[in-house]
């Protein structure tokens, strides 16, 4: 289910908080915050994206629509707040390259299927995305990926 804009604008502030807290533990096993710095602004934000995490590589997925990745590029320093501890990384932004992309989205939902809305990916009766659906979305879809610095 699809979260309504209005309703995230309330909720994300408090997820901020939370996994500011030391109550982190209650939402940091899923939500990361991410620190970046705008290409227009200059400034930094911090932005609250689910995450997979794949040994040393963090992955965080958006749409092509969003804005925010497109202040990184390949090698760019973000500060990610992860499980309670902030720490410098390296990202990675995989644009071009949609059976990788399919591969890591289909890995993702599978681990978070209530996010398959978001990507307008339709749930098989086994909870597995919807192998066309996964396709087209890979094509609309950005993985940033990031390792410690």
């Amino acid at each position: 289910m699809k979260i309504p804009q209005p309703l995230l604008k309330f909720i994300n502030p408090m997820m901020v908080r939370l996994l500011r807290s030391p109550l982190h533990f209650l939402m940091s096993g899923s939500l990361l915050l991410m620190t970046l710095v705008s290409k227009y602004t200059n400034r930094p934000y911090t932005k609250l994206v689910r995450y997979v995490q794949d040994g040393a590589t963090v992955r965080c997925f958006s749409s092509r629509k969003t804005r925010w990745w497109r202040d990184l590029a390949d090698g760019t320093e973000v500060v990610l707040a992860l499980r309670g501890a902030e720490g410098r990384y390296r990202v990675n932004v995989i644009l071009d390259d949609p059976p990788r992309i399919e591969e890591l989205l289909k890995a993702y939902l599978t681990q978070y299927p209530q996010d398959a809305a978001f990507y307008e990916v339709k749930l098989n009766k086994d909870r597995t995305p919807n192998a066309a659906d996964l396709t087209r979305a890979a094509v609309a879809a950005v993985v940033v990926e990031a390792r410690a610095v």
